[in-house]
């Protein structure tokens, strides 16, 4: 597996303007423009095809003067943890949760972009397109157990990715490939503060994340990053998944939404008619223990509890996923 074409220390400049025009085909750098995909805040991505070795990809460009500029620190971040990942016989399989990183450049004028492996749809396009909006309950459990699994390897190299939820999650191309679960936005992530005392985050001092799924220590002024943070955006991400909403879905109220996290009752949803399974009691209780948050001990625990529970229902891997039945049709 190519963890990326080539080894950077640094940006390639490219001395020559880009003009950006969504309706013709151009040529940035040894990359063809095809399509558009998506724009933001950031810039705008293109689907691309290389002119030399016809490799498609995801040309993800970021303008200069944007308000946070993130992309940099995303792409040094996958690659360093690609490289510390590939030498790692216990973790080297955490690989496959990355997105593949083909190349980067800079231009004249500032602007940065990175090209990485073109992915299918991600989890929450998946997640519409079923009839009631919303996953089975063996799917949810696939995707809460695969969630842990994706960030095992970033978390036991120290970092934390502060926006885990169903958008940035995408499903390779391929038909071979509709249970190869990717990881992808990794412009917030930011060194572990409880592996670095001298932790380094590009964003310090701001709350970061998705209010809905964000941890509410994360959104405290002058927060510091832990793992502890990711496994409660996968907590909140599967508990929407498993009862199909949560209580704060529809406020952006950040006090009130946090009063409601810290007020969380599971008991109490159960009792009003959602189904809350039990491993997700066990995974609340270990969350809310200081005790239990030793990293790596607990990914394993919490694989174990969803292994365990899977049994009792008798879930197993040659169950189709929602996917995967609608693909089949």
């Amino acid at each position: 597996m190519d963890v990326i074409n080539k080894n950077f220390d640094g940006m390639t400049q490219h001395n020559y303007d880009i003009v950006y025009n969504n309706n013709c085909t151009q040529l940035v750098d040894s990359w063809k423009v095809v399509d558009f995909i998506n724009s933001g805040t950031f810039g705008k991505i293109f689907q691309v095809i290389n002119s030399y070795t016809n490799i498609t990809g995801a040309m993800k460009i970021e303008y200069i003067g944007v308000e946070f500029a993130l992309l940099t620190n995303e792409i040094d971040h996958i690659i360093y943890i690609q490289n510390t990942l590939i030498n790692d016989y216990n973790f080297k399989n955490s690989l496959r949760y990355l997105p593949h990183i083909f190349d980067r450049g800079s231009y004249a004028d500032g602007s940065i972009f990175c090209v990485m492996e073109l992915l299918g749809p991600d989890l929450l396009q998946l997640k519409n397109r079923q009839t009631s909006r919303q996953f089975t309950l063996w799917t949810s459990y696939w995707l809460l157990r695969e969630m842990i699994r994706a960030i095992s390897g970033i978390h036991y190299c120290g970092f934390v990715h502060r926006d885990i939820k169903l958008a940035n999650l995408c499903i390779r191309k391929g038909h071979n490939e509709q249970r190869s679960l990717v990881l992808i936005d990794f412009g917030l992530i930011s060194q572990d503060s409880s592996c670095f005392h001298d932790y380094y985050d590009n964003l310090k001092g701001k709350t970061v994340g998705t209010l809905c799924y964000s941890s509410c220590q994360s959104q405290l002024s002058k927060s510091k990053p832990t793992f502890i943070d990711d496994l409660w955006s996968i907590f909140y991400v599967s508990l929407e998944n498993f009862t199909g909403t949560l209580p704060w879905k529809n406020s952006n109220d950040k006090n009130l939404v946090y009063n409601m996290k810290m007020n969380l009752n599971l008991v109490n949803l159960q009792n009003s008619g959602f189904h809350v399974p039990h491993v997700m009691h066990e995974i609340f209780a270990l969350l809310l223990n200081p005790n239990e948050h030793k990293r790596m001990y607990l990914h394993d625990k919490i694989l174990n509890l969803i292994d365990e529970e899977l049994q009792i229902l008798e879930f197993n891997d040659y169950l189709l996923l929602d996917w995967e039945i609608n693909s089949n049709n």
